[in-house]
């Protein structure tokens, strides 16, 4: 009886080391695929630019819009929504431009900053390690999650997360959470490549005679310049 106790024991135990091995060897493969597709995605957003993308927009407030971007590679880019909004971005290689041609406001940012330089120059955006990426699988679906940090290495309030079709490795949408935690979700109607002529290089540029004239618009929308409205002084009617 002890002997087949003891049997019983060694038995159990081979079974409990074969399963860690199974464990260990399953792992192992889970992590090489993981390797294989984060350099798969890496590689696809190197190769994105130039292309044009249509897509629908869900706002904090669920409010929905069709917006429409250009990425041309070298840090340009531009972004026009549907009307109502007439809100346009531009990157021109040094600035990001947020301009509301209602209000003539316009708004400038480092083009370094935020997550929306992981499209518009993705491979100094993977060189950088001022972020943390995680990877996360649903049936044919990639999740690639990232948190974004300062110099120093302190976290800071913004995320992001891009999703992509697996086979073949195409961006399908992304959720970013902003430093006032509003959630904004976009999900791609049409991707397509788009090489910018030289007729097009207006595309990136927002003058300040354009904005004088009200000539901002460059996207799929039929739309009228809209002119600054004209201010009076203290003494102007």
């Amino acid at each position: 009886m002890t002997n087949l106790n003891k049997n019983s024991s060694s038995i159990n135990f081979l079974v409990i080391i074969n399963l860690i091995f199974c464990m260990i060897l399953y792992s192992q493969k889970i992590f090489s695929e993981e390797v294989e597709d984060s350099k798969k995605v890496e590689n696809y957003l190197y190769n994105l630019s130039p292309v044009e993308i249509f897509f629908s927009q869900i706002s904090e407030k669920n409010i929905k819009e069709k917006g429409w971007m250009l990425l041309s590679g070298e840090e340009k880019a531009r972004v026009e929504f549907a009307p109502p909004n007439n809100m346009v971005i531009v990157a021109n290689g040094k600035w990001f431009m947020i301009h509301d041609p209602v209000s003539f406001k316009t708004s400038y940012l480092p083009i370094n900053f935020g997550p929306f330089k992981s499209l518009i120059n993705p491979r100094e955006f993977f060189s950088n390690s001022n972020f943390d990426i995680k990877y996360k699988y649903q049936s044919d679906k990639i999740f690639m999650s990232i948190d974004f940090k300062d110099d120093k290495g302190n976290n800071i309030p913004v995320h992001l997360d891009m999703y992509f079709n697996k086979s073949p490795i195409k961006l399908i949408g992304w959720k970013v959470t902003d430093i006032q935690k509003k959630i904004t979700t976009v999900k791609i109607d049409k991707i397509k490549k788009h090489i910018v002529n030289s007729k097009e290089e207006s595309l990136f540029k927002l003058t300040e005679e354009m904005r004088r004239i009200g000539d901002v618009f460059r996207g799929p929308w039929k739309r009228d310049p809209i002119q600054p409205k004209i201010r009076s002084g203290r003494g102007g009617s």
